[in-house]
């Protein structure tokens, strides 16, 4: 409940430092919360690229897979919203494919 409370506020205020630091405290597990989902892991994500810390953003996007966490064509959007780099812009279109995330409008349409 806490952490889907921080996620939602880094999400949504675009706060990119806290989102790192939230992150980096899950990733080395000093925090431990039940479950963390793709809408949390979105949230950060949106935060991290709208701050310009795509690396950081695709870091998310790596420990979700390492975690079992299944992506989604929102989350995906998310990245390549605020993806100005081609080569990250390509490990994005590996990660789609290989998740077989289905190809909707939107997804189809993000850049």
């Amino acid at each position: 409940w806490c952490f889907s409370l921080l996620a939602q506020a880094c999400g949504k205020s675009g706060d990119s430092l806290l989102a790192k630091e939230l992150f980096s405290k899950i990733k080395n597990k000093e925090y431990k919360f039940k479950e963390i989902n793709v809408i949390h892991c979105a949230q950060l994500i949106q935060a991290l690229s709208s701050g310009g810390k795509m690396e950081d953003a695709m870091s998310v996007l790596d420990w979700m897979g390492e975690n079992g966490i299944k992506t989604n064509s929102t989350l995906y959007l998310c990245l390549l919203k605020s993806c100005r780099n081609l080569a990250i812009g390509k490990k994005i279109h590996e990660h789609i494919i290989s998740s077989r995330t289905e190809w909707n409008v939107k997804l189809q349409t993000a850049c």
